[in-house]
């Protein structure tokens, strides 16, 4: 029973990265404003948290020659299988703890369930303060992140019932954009300061000979580590208005960034550096001047990325990289504004939905996270929401 309510309280507490566990590709942050539209944000811009995209997208955002405050900006985001994991390992406890028994066939049917399935959970937020002048931009941001990812095994595994891993990370988020010629090219630099810990913890069964026997429980540090990182982000975005046949109708914008530029090193996980590498992505975006009105089905924009261009996750490919998605205005108004956005991540398809109501802003959005090594092989459908505060 000890070993029982180790778990809940692990599940419950401990923050953890699914990296280590599965073929996910580690992000230090996934705004769920973007993650309606596929996540495809290196030519659209127009947030603060563009710069996790591109620092260029600053000169996008929409208050011009003002400030803009996201005085609290949290999310949480929770897998398909966390709420119901959770759910029937409190009842086991319960059941466990009424009974007094400690027999291992109790949890056949729930670890026989739950085999391989990760459990995923997380809480971030990136308050941020950000100024767009004429034909400039800048944005200070400071992110806090806990990540959460568990796996069930085997009883009889070396690996423990629950293999537990940890992530967190705080820092601060800084970005520079200028526009040129005639405010058509915009480039812009960034810089992380970052740091955060990781941990892994195993929780493990002695079996007696005789199967169905009482069970000793322990847990083992499988690993730890602190670290500090700095890192830095460039990029440019070109508005091709008067290149492109129907031009100025269309909008279109293409966009480039590197990011985390000497990559972010977290520390060393059973003989090998793990962390977030630099990566090379690629953008395009249309923006049409196409609505029935002014505030009613408006703001139509489509985008489509491919991101880690040069392949430096182990399992990039093309399914994992490209990424592609719309949003519009449903209706909006000096009161607020509701928008609409559905895309594809990882070849599954996305939604979400974002309200404004003066200071206040509520998002949602759902997505799958590849956790295999190639995109369709182990999909997680994932839900996040959040609440800003801002303006």
């Amino acid at each position: 029973m000890r070993m029982i309510s180790k778990i809940v309280a692990a599940t419950l507490l401990v923050a953890t990265t699914a990296s280590a566990l599965t073929y996910e590709n580690s992000t230090l942050y996934k705004d769920v404003r973007f993650l309606g539209m596929g996540n495809a944000n290196v030519a659209v811009g127009g947030e603060s948290a563009s710069l996790f995209h591109n620092p260029a997208g600053l000169l996008g955002m929409k208050r011009n020659e003002g400030l803009e405050f996201e005085i609290l900006n949290v999310q949480a985001m929770i897998s398909d299988s966390t709420i119901e994991f959770t759910s029937e390992l409190l009842t086991l406890l319960e059941q466990a703890q009424s009974s007094g028994d400690q027999n291992l066939s109790i949890y056949d049917a729930f670890v026989t369930k739950y085999i391989g399935k990760p459990v995923s959970l997380s809480v971030s937020d990136y308050t941020s303060i950000a100024y767009r002048g004429s034909n400039w931009a800048l944005s200070v941001g400071v992110l806090g992140s806990v990540y959460l990812n568990a796996q069930v095994h085997n009883i009889l595994s070396s690996e423990g019932i629950l293999e537990v891993n940890g992530f967190t990370a705080v820092g601060t988020v800084a970005g520079f954009g200028m526009s040129f010629l005639d405010h058509s090219l915009h480039v812009g630099l960034g810089t992380k300061v970052l740091m955060g810990e990781m941990e892994g913890i195993s929780f493990n069964n002695v079996i007696n000979a005789n199967i169905g026997a009482e069970a000793s429980s322990s847990t083992a540090e499988n690993y730890y580590a602190g670290y500090t990182s700095v890192v830095f982000d460039a990029g440019v975005m070109y508005d091709l208005d008067g290149l492109l046949p129907f031009g100025e109708f269309l909008r279109p914008t293409i966009g480039a960034s590197l990011l985390n530029i000497g990559g972010i090193k977290m520390g060393t996980i059973k003989g090998e550096e793990v962390g977030i590498p630099m990566t090379a992505n690629v953008g395009f975006s249309l923006s049409p001047a196409f609505g029935v009105t002014n505030w009613f089905l408006t703001d139509l924009v489509l985008a489509v990325d491919y991101v880690d261009a040069l392949g430096a996750y182990e399992t990039s490919n093309v399914g994992k990289n490209l990424r592609m998605g719309g949003k519009f205005s449903v209706i909006k108004g000096w009161l607020g504004e509701l928008t609409a956005s559905a895309g594809m991540y990882n070849m599954d398809y996305t939604a979400g939905m974002q309200l404004r109501l003066l200071f206040l802003e509520l998002d949602a959005s759902t997505y799958a996270e590849e956790l295999g090594a190639y995109a369709g092989q182990q999909l997680d459908r994932r839900y996040q929401i959040a609440v800003n505060i801002g303006w």
